[in-house]
Order: C-alpha cells, then structure tokens, then sequence
C-alpha cells in the first residue's frame, strides 16, 4: 500500500477519534482563535501526509463526477456567506465551513484514492465495525445505568454528545457489518454478537429516526443480496425488538402514537416555513445558516428565536436555493443512479453497489428528519467514506 501513513491517519480519523476525541485535551489560544481538538488535528495532519505521499511515490490522484458534484455544493455553502444577512468570513464562520464542509470533502476526495483493492476495504471494514462495537458498548451502558438524559429523557449518546448522531453513526455501520459476516471477513459468531450490540445502541438512544433506519438498511441489503431466510429472520429479529421498546417505560414513552403525531405536526410546520423562505428567495436562498436565523420571524410565539429546520432538504432550498438544492441532492442521487446500473455486474462491484444503497437511502430518511446532521463532520465523513466504496475499479 503506497498510502500506508495516510491510512493510518485516516483510520485513526474515521474509526477512532470519535470514541476517544472526547476525553483528549484541546488547545487555547485565546479569543477569536478556534480551539483544535484531537478530530480537528488528526484531519489537519491526515491532509498533509497524504498530499506528501501522493507527491513521494508520484500517484495519480483520482477524482470523479461524485467528487465534482461534492466540491460545487460546498463552494455554493462557502459563497452564500457573500449574500448572508447575519454572517461574514470571519475567523468563526470560516472554521464552521472548513469542519462542516471542506473536512468532509477532503475525506471524501481521500477516500476515493485511498480504498483501490479489496483488502484495503476489508480491512477497513474491521476497524469501523470495533468502533461500531466500542460506541455501542458506551450507549448500553449509559442507558442501563441512566448516565446520559436528554430534555428529560434517558437517551443515550456514547461519546458523540447527540443520541441522534450517534444512532446514525451505527446506521451507516450496519451495512458494513452484514456484509463482513456474508465475506467472512470477521467469523459470523462474532459477527452476530457485534451486530445485536450495534442493535442494542441503536435501541438506546430512543432514536425513533434512528431505529426505522436500521429496519431499512437491514431490508434493503437482505433484499438487495436476495437472501430471504435472513429477511425472515430479520423480521422476527425486530419484532423482538420493538416488543421491548413498547415494553421499556423510557424507551416506549417516544413511540406513543400522541408523541409522534405531535412531532409531525411541530416538523411539518417547520417545514412549511421553510418553504415560503425558499419561495421569496428562490434562485440563491437566504444564505448561510438563512432558516436558522429567521426561525423567530415564522414563529413568533416560539421559546427559541432560532433554530434549525429539523429537515435538510428543506435547509438546503432556504439557505441555498435552487443553486444549492441541486447538488446537494446530487451528491446522494448520483451513487444511487450508479450503483443500480452497477447491480447488472459482479464480484465487489456488485457487492459494492449493494452496500452503497444500503447506506445512501437509509441515510436521506435520516437527514429529512434530522437537522444539522449533514453538517456534523463525524457522520458527513463516515458517510462519505462508506459511499466512495462504490467508485472502487479493481476487484
């Protein structure tokens, strides 16, 4: 492997820094200079070593239409700072763009380059399944001894401080690990230990959004691979499952039929603002962070005066508009084109392809209920990382 220090760091950035990014110490340099933590300085130092690799060992650096597609989003999130009301390219708004935007486009453009063989995915693939393992770990354990509440509620978030986030990290895990016990990369006994652990996490961190997920990345790979005796067992697997969440008091509390029509109706609202934001600003949206700070203009009576749209989508078309909205949809859209067409082949390109639709839709129902999460660097670059798989040419 000619980027062996690269995948290192890479490793280190993808698999283990959000487990252990917590507990490590940052640095202060005062007011106005943002602080860098562990996540922060493995990406810095990841990004100089592969650009010193790369020009060593002469590589030809490899970048496609999906790279292309990520890089104009982020120039148009960069650019309508420009035509914001409310921000200006200052030191602050800068660092937000470089770890919302540009880290996971550098993790992005890494990973095309860096995933060229099968064994470096498979081995890969071990590492982020021990991360899935460990966080999973965490989140059972802050939820049977009720060390992590949130608005009230026991909801557990490992060490990514968001049950949510963390419910979507294990997600985007789920794929890969189904598909390491079908390889055997790791043996299937292990493999179905971690996989009822992930299931576990998930569970605990009473992430409705999360949960139905799982269910749909678990439908689609079974289906996808056209292994029905697993789907049969997949079934039963969940019904299980959802017969302890209705059981569980803290768990069930979120599942009431009451509960969730309420956050439907709170979430559509939101929408809906959201949507006349678009409409009197259609070509290039509010700018940067627009429905945030107009929140309090469409709901006057709100405790919060700003706020997110709980809906990425609808994020993008007022902050960005027409110009935005396009590619972003495109960056998930175009794997999802590419990897059915992909399907028709075989061996890892086929195999690749499955994976690929079993990450990329499960995680745009995600984001069309979850705000900022698209911006969290940690979930961005796992699913960056995941996605690049399927550009893979060898085999």
């Amino acid at each position: 492997m000619k980027l062996k220090y690269t995948y290192f760091f890479f490793i280190l950035l993808i698999c283990y820094a959000p487990i252990v990014g917590i507990y490590l110490p940052k640095t202060h340099f005062g007011a106005g200079i943002p602080d860098i933590g562990p996540v922060r300085a493995i990406s810095y130092i990841t990004l100089i070593v592969f650009f010193i690799e790369i020009a060593i060992n002469r590589i030809k650096i490899i970048v496609n239409k999906w790279i292309d597609i990520i890089l104009l989003f982020s120039f148009i999130v960069t650019l309508s700072v420009w035509w914001s009301d409310y921000y200006s390219y200052n030191t602050s708004t800068l660092q937000s763009l470089l770890d919302s935007i540009f880290l996971p486009l550098f993790v992005a453009f890494v990973s095309i380059n860096l995933f060229s063989s099968k064994e470096v995915i498979y081995k890969y693939i071990i590492h982020i399944i021990i991360s899935g393992f460990c966080l999973s770990i965490f989140s059972i354990f802050q939820f049977i001894f009720k060390l992590s509440v949130v608005s009230g509620e026991i909801r557990s978030a490992a060490t990514l401080g968001n049950p949510n986030i963390l419910a979507i990290f294990l997600v985007l895990i789920i794929p890969c690990l189904l598909y390491a016990i079908d390889k055997s990369i790791i043996k299937p006994t292990v493999g179905w230990i971690v996989f009822l652990f992930i299931l576990g996490g998930i569970i605990c961190t009473v992430s409705r959004k999360g949960t139905a997920t799982a269910i749909l990345s678990i439908g689609i790979y079974s289906l996808l691979r056209k292994d029905w005796k697993k789907l049969i067992f997949w079934v039963f697997t969940i019904l299980i499952c959802g017969l302890l969440i209705v059981i569980n008091p803290d768990i069930g509390q979120r599942y009431k039929e009451q509960r969730i029509e309420t956050t439907f109706q709170g979430k559509f609202a939101m929408a809906r603002a959201g949507i006349e934001m678009f409409k009197k600003h259609p070509f290039i949206g509010l700018g940067y962070k627009g429905y945030y700070e107009n929140f309090g203009k469409y709901f006057p009576f709100s405790s919060k005066r700003k706020y997110d749209a709980h809906n990425e989508y609808v994020t993008a078309l007022a902050n960005y508009g027409i110009i935005g909205f396009i590619p972003f949809m495109c960056i998930f859209l175009y794997p999802i084109l590419y990897a059915f067409k992909a399907l028709r082949t075989v061996g890892l390109k086929k195999d690749m392809s499955i994976l690929c639709i079993a990450i990329v839709i499960p995680f745009m129902v995600n984001i069309f209920f979850a705000g900022t999460a698209f911006y969290q660097q940690v979930l961005t670059s796992l699913f960056y990382t995941h996605t690049s798989f399927l550009f893979i040419e060898g085999d």
